[in-house]
């Protein structure tokens, strides 16, 4: 290994104890992030106190003249607006932009464009008989949450449009249909259902459809950025300065695809900021809008590699793992669901739920045996790193002060490798299990028990009678395992807690 290595190793392995160092710092961010993720499959309505008495709202009947958001129906619906949507973000650019293009085909398109708006005057219809309980179950609830502002702003896009178009006025008609730009998140539905649909961990399925909304968002700024930037070229047909004249480009009329493609693909070569240089603006108006768009080209490859490193990175810290454990869970409990027979009783109890993902998560968070198990790191760890591991954490360093006594003058690695691998191998007898035998006689001693807390009983092996205790800090079974003997004394716990 040469030094240069050496040295990022070092490094590595220095990183790697620090996150177990910070390890309960982290846990609480993380644990509430996880449960919070976990209870939304909860109703929101329910508390942990007395979820058992509480009806489920799912479940109760809706008005008749309500349609569940889940449907199939609704479902399809949704999908097809989303297209609807996406339809709208990329032909209105392109009419605004090429005006003459609209007016050439005025007659062809005349009917698509009256079922295009009837399509939007049945989604404000929808909007206000859709339901999703138990957030909302009847006309009242779901107008408060539409009336302010999309239905505003979808009565502004659509009746102006309908207007124009059928007195045949759609320049500017045209404009009106911008304010639809407010549905832009609509467009990432045929995404988020692909993705729902994949087996894979919530984490991965999560941060997957955020690369491909952020490469479906990318691509729709850059379609609006081309366009404005043809807008911008042809604005001075007669002095020739603009872009699109003082380059040679062909006569604008019959050649629109060939200016957006060429548009299309100069914005890219900005937002990359590859900048060939080949072609640039040069009026006052194209430099400002250049500055623009080079500011743009820093923002959108930072945003990219941003949410690439986070797909595609190795997540081995202990948060990432703990998301992916209760993922996993999450997983197992739906299976179970699904399993059961009537949709009555397919969905578990909240407090059964609930209950379940907490001590799972609790048992996870406080076992330390990650340190050991899970990560191969600390065998990895230079003997200085295992020292300031041991002496950092304080549950690991308390250990260590309070049996001084045993170790003596072992070796400092010896203490390590010790404290590691049985510290937190407990006995913890239930209440009703105390005077419970941690060692019988006439059996062999496997094991050294060190009392942390709570006290052990002597007693002789045939009348049972009490001749000695052991307090905290004391250490029993040494002697029986060294010389490999077996036990003459009856060691019980006592009625504290025996550790």
């Amino acid at each position: 290994m040469t030094p240069i290595e050496k040295k990022e190793r070092i490094n590595y392995l220095w990183r790697k104890l620090r996150m177990f160092v910070f390890m309960k710092h982290v846990v609480r961010s993380v644990q509430d992030d996880v449960e919070d993720d976990f209870l939304k499959n909860i109703s929101e309505e329910v508390e942990y106190g007395d979820v058992d008495e509480i009806e489920d709202d799912d479940d109760k009947e809706l008005p008749w003249y309500m349609i569940r958001k889940t449907r199939l129906s609704m479902v399809v619906w949704d999908f097809l607006f989303s297209v609807v949507v996406t339809f709208n973000m990329i032909t209105v650019p392109l009419m605004i932009t090429f005006p003459e293009v609209l007016e050439r085909l005025s007659e062809n398109v005349l009917y698509f464009e009256l079922f295009f708006e009837a399509l939007w005057v049945i989604q404000i219809l929808l909007k206000f008989v859709t339901a999703d309980p138990p957030k909302t179950r009847n006309i009242e609830e779901v107008a408060k949450g539409y009336i302010f502002p999309y239905f505003f702003l979808d009565l502004l896009a659509t009746g102006p449009s309908i207007l124009f178009l059928l007195i045949n006025k759609r320049d500017t008609g045209k404009y009106f249909m911008i304010i639809r730009f407010s549905h832009w998140q609509q467009i990432f539905t045929p995404v988020e259902f692909i993705f729902e649909r994949l087996t894979m961990s919530k984490v991965k399925k999560a941060q997957f459809m955020t690369l491909a909304q952020v490469f479906v968002g990318i691509l729709m700024l850059a379609h609006v950025c081309a366009c404005i930037w043809i807008i911008i070229g042809m604005s001075d047909p007669i002095g020739g300065t603009t872009w699109l004249y003082a380059n040679d480009f062909p006569p604008v009329e019959g050649n629109e695809r060939y200016i957006w493609v060429f548009s299309f693909y100069w914005i890219f070569e900005v937002f990359t900021t590859v900048g060939y240089g080949d072609y640039s603006g040069g009026t006052e108006v194209e430099y400002w809008y250049s500055l623009f768009l080079e500011f743009v080209g820093v923002v959108v490859p930072s945003v990219l590699i941003s949410v690439m490193t986070g797909v595609f990175e190795d997540n081995s810290d202990f948060a990432s793992l703990l998301v992916h454990k209760m993922d996993e869970l999450n997983f197992w409990t739906r299976k179970i669901e699904l399993s059961r027979v009537t949709e009555r009783e397919r969905h578990l109890k909240p407090s059964l739920y609930s209950e379940l993902i907490r001590n799972v998560r609790d048992a996870f968070l406080y076992d330390f045996n990650l340190i050991v198990e899970e990560f191969t790191m600390y065998q990895q760890l230079t003997p200085k790193m295992q020292n300031s591991l041991i002496s950092t954490l304080d549950v690991l360093k308390e250990f260590q002060l309070r049996y001084d006594h045993f170790f003596g003058s072992c070796e400092q690695g010896f203490k390590n490798e010790f404290i590691m691998q049985m510290y937190f191998r407990q006995i913890n007898p239930e209440p009703e299990n105390f005077d419970r035998e941690v060692q019988g006689p006439k059996k062999r001693f496997r094991e050294i028990y060190f009392i942390t807390s709570g006290s052990v009983s002597m007693l002789t092996p045939i009348s049972k009678q009490l001749f000695m205790f052991l307090p905290p800090s004391c250490i029993f079974g040494d002697y029986f395992v060294y010389f490999k003997l077996d036990s003459n004394i009856l060691f019980e716990s006592s009625k504290d807690e025996v550790t």
